[in-house]
């Protein structure tokens, strides 16, 4: 069964995401959609996702501030970059197929693609529409 992750912090989009993943749900896939980046990390170190659908600004996600010290500070704002490098600090069985980078934030999307790509993850810059 395929399965997708979504994590954005703006529940506009969330909404949207949730709109157009409605179809797949019905088929069978299993999605997760989430503004908590705990939330997110903690799917993706029980399950592999197919896809994950990412953004890099996340200053408006839920727990941001609460995120495991031996990932850094916890005192700032997380970004979709944070999320990659715990993603990645993750077993390589639990990375996903590919990654839908859906940021309008051109620099951060980039040092997400380049981060992924050396660790051989298929990523794409897609901002979200």
């Amino acid at each position: 069964m395929k399965s997708f992750l979504v994590l954005d912090d703006q529940q506009v989009r969330l909404q949207a995401f949730t709109t157009r993943l409605k179809h797949d749900v019905e088929l069978g896939v299993r999605v997760v959609i989430t503004d908590s980046f705990d939330v997110a990390l903690e799917e993706a170190s029980r399950e592999k996702f197919d896809i994950m659908f990412l953004d890099h600004d996340l200053g408006d996600a839920t727990d941001v501030n609460r995120i495991p010290s031996m990932y850094g500070e916890s005192s700032r704002s997380w970004t979709g970059e944070d999320f990659v490098r715990c993603l990645l600090n993750l077993h390589k069985s639990r990375w996903p197929e590919e990654v839908i980078i859906h940021s309008w934030n051109p620099d951060g999307a980039k040092r997400m693609k380049c981060r992924l790509d050396d660790a051989g993850v298929s990523a794409v810059i897609n901002p979200f529409k």
